[in-house]
Order: structure tokens, then sequence, then C-alpha cells
């Protein structure tokens, strides 16, 4: 099974980043970046965020930002009621909403700079 290294490798997959900081939305202190993925003259750009274990001046690497998109992107091919059973979230939580409206925003975005066919071998490699 191919990884998601052997797709970014295979598909030139490049990664540009730009540290933000570090943030604490009261919960979970986390560096940010401002990633763009690059791939085939298209791009596809967001935020990335990762735990304060992570070395802000090193990053993602690209099979890291991807995977995790991919993850995002993955889990919104079912309707929101199913999503958030799925993740035991209230189906009536605005903020539960908002996060699966992220990922399905994921999905749409990684669609586009892969198109459909690239995007479905993609979310079939084996993970990180």
């Amino acid at each position: 099974m191919p990884t998601i290294q052997d797709f970014c490798a295979a598909n030139n997959v490049r990664l540009e980043k730009v540290y933000i900081g570090l943030e604490n939305d009261g919960k979970w202190p986390h560096h940010v970046w401002s990633v763009t993925v690059r791939c085939g003259g298209k791009s596809f750009r967001t935020e990335y965020k990762a735990g304060t274990g992570h070395d802000p001046r090193k990053g993602p690497t690209v099979e890291e930002v991807v995977d995790s998109l991919v993850s995002d992107a993955d889990s919104t091919d079912r309707s929101f009621e199913e999503w958030a059973s799925d993740f035991g979230l209230d189906p009536d939580s605005r903020s539960a909403e908002r996060t699966y409206n992220e990922c399905r925003k994921v999905a749409r975005g990684l669609e586009r700079l892969f198109g459909v066919d690239k995007l479905a071998e993609l979310c079939a490699c084996e993970r990180l």
C-alpha cells in the first residue's frame, strides 16, 4: 500500500509554511503556521496547528500537513448528524457544526487541488 510520503513524492506535492506563533484557546496551547500546499500549479492554503511539543523553528513537513488535511477531509463523507455521532458530539451543537463545516471546506479544497481521482488515491494511502 502506498504511503502519504509516496504520494507526495510521486506527485511533487510541496509545502510553504509561515510560523504565526503560539496560541492558547483556553483548552490547548499550540503552535500555528499558515501553510500552502502546492501541486501541479494549484494550491490550497489553510492553518496548521500542532502542540507545544513541536519545534516551531522546524515546522511541519508536507507529509504531516497533507495527512492532517486528509484526516479532516475524509471524515466528512457522511451527514453532519452521523459525523457528530461518530465523534461523540452533540448534533445540536453549533460549535460541532462549525468544525464539521471547516472539515468540509478542507475536503473541497483538497478536491480542487488534487482532483477527484487523485484525492481518492491519497485517501487510500497508508497514514502517518
